[in-house]
């Protein structure tokens, strides 16, 4: 009494790892998540940041961890955040590159109206970023 059966201890691996899959998904879309979509990402950062389900994710990653500050907890989390941070930087470098080659801006960037554009790209993708840190540091502050 008081064990698991081998059937319970799978089901309950299956669960776990549902779960851990489930926060992996929240933390590397932790800018995007939103309560009012129906798979709880939206395309653009929502208004209300953090998402409440950020603090949930936050907490099942401290009781699925056993020892949450643990390097290997650690590196999964890091892990999570990177691949955050790379599918931002791809999303506003593909908007750049695609406001280049939509303004015609193929082999003729010497004249001052191809650097103009190529300028103003610049610009977009550096606000850009400028906002995804802004959206970092208000969830930090959150925290």
């Amino acid at each position: 009494e008081g064990k698991l059966t081998t059937i319970e201890e799978d089901q309950l691996s299956g669960i776990r790892a549902a779960v851990e899959q489930l926060i992996g998904v929240c933390f590397q879309n932790y800018k995007n998540l939103s309560e009012d979509e129906p798979r709880g990402i939206a395309k653009q950062v929502p208004e209300q940041v953090p998402a409440p389900a950020l603090a949930i994710a936050l907490e099942l990653f401290r009781i699925l961890r056993r020892e949450p500050l643990a390097p290997e907890a650690i590196r999964t989390l890091q892990n999570h955040l990177q691949t955050a941070a790379r599918s931002c930087y791809r999303r506003h470098h593909s908007v750049f590159l695609g406001e280049r080659s939509k303004n015609g801006d193929d082999a003729d960037d010497n004249d001052d109206k191809g650097n103009a554009r190529l300028y103003t790209g610049l610009s977009q993708l550096c606000l850009g970023l400028c906002r995804e840190i802004g959206t970092d540091h208000v969830i930090q502050d959150a925290g």
